[in-house]
């Protein structure tokens, strides 16, 4: 059963910045990238540790010089692209102290724009269908 695309759109941003807030969208993007090792037919994957490493690489450090996005934030929002929006898949590895997920894209980006655009016309025709049971 395919998982409910749950966002808040803000419609004042542009792209994937309109759902979610920038560390978030370079997670996306860093999964969407294409793979730099052989075999090409293995999609990009990533652990939260390297997603962790490339998001803290582009944004600018915080005043206080810390990361901008924490290491509990990219395990966080990892395991809510995975569990609760169905965005990413994973398989499990083991290493030392016990498993860790591997993570890869489990849509490609216009087949998330299409999920997206289902739930915002499923959610309005409710309304609609709401509001002319109202009336």
């Amino acid at each position: 059963m395919p998982k409910k695309l749950e966002l808040v759109i803000d419609l004042a941003k542009d792209g994937l910045a309109m759902m979610f807030p920038e560390y978030q969208v370079l997670m996306i993007q860093h999964l969407w990238k294409s793979p730099d090792t052989i075999p090409v037919s293995l999609p990009p994957e990533a652990t939260t540790r390297e997603l962790f490493e490339a998001v803290n690489k582009i944004l600018p450090k915080t005043e206080l010089g810390r990361h901008a996005a924490s290491r509990a934030s990219i395990i966080n929002t990892a395991k809510r692209f995975a569990d609760k929006l169905g965005l990413w898949g994973y398989r499990e590895e083991s290493c030392q102290g016990g498993y860790r997920r591997v993570y890869h894209a489990a849509m490609t980006e216009n087949e998330l724009w299409m999920k997206i655009s289902e739930s915002v016309n499923e959610k309005i025709s409710g309304i609609i269908l709401l509001n002319a049971q109202i009336k």
